[in-house]
């Protein structure tokens, strides 16, 4: 199934039988089930319900997903493709609540041993320059606290992106939501594992235990999934030195040409990839995320349109300017134009 013409979201065929699709328990997005026994669980955006069909797998007792799109759940998964899916979404231990998941977390007290969120946007936000921009309340600092106040005392928080900037900078919102919960030595409640070009992020509202520690390392191995971090890793990359970091602030303004700074609910944007300062390299072909360099030529482009439509006439007009009631009108002209730049 697919959403904007590229966000994929699968209908995994099931009639009942859970051992036919144990595939999905080798999914790098399930990896924080095995470290959790028959887990209450909340998916947002559950969409074609693999991940729920995983939480089955994995014996949860309860699970609750939370889908913003009301056509997935009541005409698609419940009518359409209900057959397909074996009523998937009306199983009794299965609530599917039509909501925003912000929204509906923020209203609940309920607590949960997983809350997970796999690869859960739009693509458009990437392919189309102009939703560079377009904002995102699941992907800030504010989302990511809320988020791990709503686990159990052991419980785990596993988002899945793609590999790349989006990842470093979930990353960072971790980083950023364990210090606003006042949480020490973050990285001791972090795990980030891959396998081709997805980042399973994994944090842990307690601490990860030795024993864990060594069942995790076990478990990449026997997967062949690669840890890009967990506590006391000493293999050295830009994720260990993203968490090491001393100045994690300090770090994020030198990177490279990435904008790594934390999205939060003032500011919502965290498909925003690219620095200002870097719009050479992007001109040089050095990265393939050009959307917000359109944003920025196209603000040149209305700024140019607007200096030779609006202000070229009034300069060659300037010996009304300067009347007292042509005064009033410039500064109205002033104060809109500054409107008109701060909205770009």
């Amino acid at each position: 199934m697919r959403i904007d013409a590229s966000a994929y979201t699968p209908i995994t065929k099931f009639d009942g039988n859970l051992k036919k699709v144990e595939f999905l328990k080798y999914d790098v997005t399930s990896f924080a089930y095995h470290l959790s026994n028959f887990p209450d669980v909340l998916i947002i955006g559950p969409g074609g319900g693999r991940d729920v069909l995983t939480a089955l797998i994995f014996g949860s007792r309860k699970i609750i997903g939370v889908e913003i799109n009301s056509i997935i759940t009541n005409d698609i998964m419940k009518e359409r493709f209900k057959k397909y899916s074996g009523n998937l979404y009306s199983l009794d231990n299965v609530e599917i609540i039509v909501d925003d998941a912000r929204n509906y977390i923020r209203n609940s007290k309920r607590k949960y041993d997983i809350i997970q969120a796999s690869l859960v946007d739009t693509w458009a936000a990437t392919n189309a320059g102009a939703y560079s921009l377009s904002e995102n309340n699941l992907y800030t600092v504010e989302a990511m606290a809320e988020y791990i106040n709503h686990l159990t005392g052991n419980g785990y928080l596993t988002t899945s992106r793609w590999h790349g900037v989006n990842s470093y900078k979930l990353t960072v919102l971790y980083l950023k939501a364990a210090e606003k919960l006042a949480i020490k030595n973050a990285g001791r409640h972090i795990v980030l594992i891959k396998t081709g070009k997805i980042v399973n992020h994994i944090f842990k509202k307690s601490e990860f235990k030795e024993a864990e520690i060594k069942k995790i390392s076990q478990l990449a191995d026997k997967m062949k999934f690669e840890i890009l971090y967990m506590p006391y890793f000493k293999k050295e990359n830009k994720y260990t030195q993203l968490i090491n970091s001393k100045d994690l602030d300090k770090f994020i303004d030198t990177y490279s040409i990435l904008y790594l700074k934390a999205s939060t609910d003032d500011s919502p944007f965290f498909f925003n990839k690219i620095q200002f300062k870097s719009v050479p390299s992007v001109l040089l072909g050095m990265t393939q995320d050009i959307g917000i360099f359109l944003l920025y030529g196209l603000f040149i482009i209305s700024s140019f349109l607007s200096l030779i439509l609006i202000a070229v006439p009034l300069y060659l007009n300037k010996k009304d300017l300067f009347k007292k009631e042509a005064k009033s009108k410039f500064l109205y002209l002033i104060y809109f134009l500054c409107w008109e730049l701060l909205s770009c």
